[in-house]
């Protein structure tokens, strides 16, 4: 780009000769240099582009989900009585070791759907890339298992199931009907329901 020449004065008021010399205002992202004159005795001044570019997206952020379990493998339908869960962040910084990230703590609860996010988490520290992951405080009664997914995690709480079966009654509610298993009667009482899922219900027959 030529700016054309202005005509200046060579010599000042006692006669000395004038010495001028040029500068130009930084120009972001561009590295200036002073080349000297061209065959016209025109200045030149280049400007190279600077090599290193910021990169477009140095952060990112990871979602977390969590899923309730009975200990059959099925959803927990009612989730009004579960209790919040507390997810915490934790990464890997280059082959360093794991650690948790201070201050980056999310609560999960019905309230939010148990849904959340770690977000504005930089890819890098220094030269390093930045490798994350979750944990979550443990529930009592609940086996966790966290899955790696496109956009984070999901976390999924299974329950336990009881380590020992419980003992049924052995009669009937009110000892009003008898049990059969095969062709012996019998009064002794079992059931199927959620409580001794262990247990056969028996054949209920007439009263004797």
């Amino acid at each position: 780009m030529d700016y054309g020449l202005r005509t200046v004065d060579k010599f000042d008021g006692s006669g000395n000769e004038i010495v001028y010399s040029v500068d130009e205002v930084d120009v972001e992202g561009y590295a200036k240099e002073i080349v000297g004159k061209d065959t016209d005795g025109a200045l030149v001044i280049k400007n190279t582009k600077n090599s290193v570019e910021q990169p477009a997206n140095d952060k990112i952020s990871i979602s977390v989900k969590k899923v309730w379990k009975e200990n059959n493998g099925t959803e927990i339908a009612d989730k009004s009585a579960l209790p919040e869960i507390t997810v915490k962040l934790v990464k890997k910084v280059g082959t360093g070791a794991l650690t948790e990230v201070s201050g980056k703590v999310i609560k999960l609860n019905k309230g939010n759907d148990w849904k959340g996010t770690f977000a504005d988490l930089p890819k890098k520290e220094g030269e390093d890339a930045v490798t994350y992951s979750v944990k979550e405080d443990s529930i009592s009664g609940y086996t966790s298992d966290i899955k790696s997914v496109a956009d984070g995690y999901i976390i999924t709480n299974t329950k336990n199931p009881p380590s020992t079966p419980l003992k049924p009654p052995v009669t009937p509610p009110g000892n009003t009907a008898c049990y059969t298993t095969g062709n012996t009667v019998d009064t002794t009482y079992y059931t199927n329901n959620a409580n001794y899922t262990n247990y056969t219900e028996y054949t209920k027959i007439s009263k004797k």
